[in-house]
C-alpha cells in the first residue's frame, strides 16, 4: 500500500484520500456545507487563508496540543459534516512532499475521526489563490459580530432544536458552566450529562456538546471566547 506522509512518520493510504477542488468547495459551501481546516502555522493563517477557515496547525498538535484540544474533541466527537484540510500546496502522488494537513488528518484518524469525512484541498492555499479566489487575513471574511446566546442554556437548547433537553437540565447548570465543561473536557461532560442529568441518548449529548462548542467558537457565550 502506497502512502503519503509528513513528519513523525504520519501516513495516509493515497488510494483512500479524497480530494476537493476549489470549485467543489464552493459548491459545498453553497449547499450542505463544509468546514475548512488550515494546517499551517498560526502566523501564516493570520496573514492569509481561505475565507471562513479554522486554524488547526500541525506544529501546535505536535508541541502544544492543549491549545487546540477543544477543537480536536469537537471534530472527533461530531458524527456528520464534510471536513477539508489544507496547507500551502497539495496534489496527488506528492509523496513525502505532501502538505502539513496530512499529519493533522492522520492524527485525527488515530483518534477515531473517519477518513471518509476528511478530504484534502487540491492545490492547497496556493492553488486556491491561483484559481482567482480570495484569501483574506485571519482566515475569515469580516462579518458582523454574532449576538450572544439569549435565554441561557435553555435558549441555546431551543435554538439548536434540542428543546426536549431543557427540562432535563437543572437551572443550576448555567450556559457558561456548560460551555466551559464542554470545551475543556468533552468526554467528561458527555459522561456527566448521562450520569448526573439523565440524558441517556448519546446523540442528544453529542448534539448539545456541538451546539455549545459552536457558540463558544462564534464568541456567543460571555467570557468563553476560544483562543485564536
Amino acid at each position: 500500500m502506497v502512502g503519503v506522509g509528513y513528519g513523525k512518520g504520519a501516513t495516509l493510504p493515497d488510494e483512500e484520500v479524497r480530494w476537493l477542488t476549489p470549485e467543489q468547495v464552493d459548491g459545498l459551501r453553497a449547499g450542505e456545507g463544509v468546514r475548512l481546516l488550515d494546517a499551517r502555522d498560526a502566523p501564516e493563517f493570520q496573514k492569509a487563508s481561505l475565507p471562513g477557515a479554522e486554524s488547526l496547525p500541525q506544529s501546535t498538535l505536535m508541541f502544544s496540543r492543549g491549545k487546540v484540544q477543544a477543537l480536536v474533541d469537537e471534530l472527533v466527537g461530531s458524527q456528520a459534516g464534510e471536513l477539508c484540510f489544507f496547507a500551502n500546496t497539495a496534489g496527488p502522488n506528492a509523496g513525502i512532499t505532501a502538505g502539513r494537513e496530512v499529519y493533522v488528518m492522520a492524527f485525527l484518524l488515530e483518534l477515531g475521526l473517519p477518513l471518509t469525512r476528511m478530504a484534502r484541498l487540491r492545490g492547497g492555499l496556493n492553488g486556491w489563490v491561483e484559481s482567482g479566489r480570495p484569501a483574506p487575513p485571519a482566515g475569515r471574511e469580516v462579518a458582523p459580530q454574532l449576538p450572544a446566546v439569549s435565554g441561557g442554556l435553555r435558549g441555546l437548547c431551543e435554538g439548536a432544536g434540542l428543546g426536549h433537553l431543557a427540562a432535563a437540565l437543572p437551572p443550576s447548570l448555567t450556559l457558561e458552566a456548560a460551555a466551559a465543561a464542554a470545551t475543556s473536557s468533552r468526554q467528561s461532560f458527555l459522561a456527566s450529562l448521562r450520569d448526573e442529568h439523565g440524558v441517556s441518548r448519546l446523540a442528544d449529548r453529542q448534539a448539545l456538546c456541538n451546539a455549545l462548542s459552536k457558540a463558544v467558537r462564534e464568541g456567543r457565550v460571555p467570557g468563553r471566547a476560544e483562543e485564536g
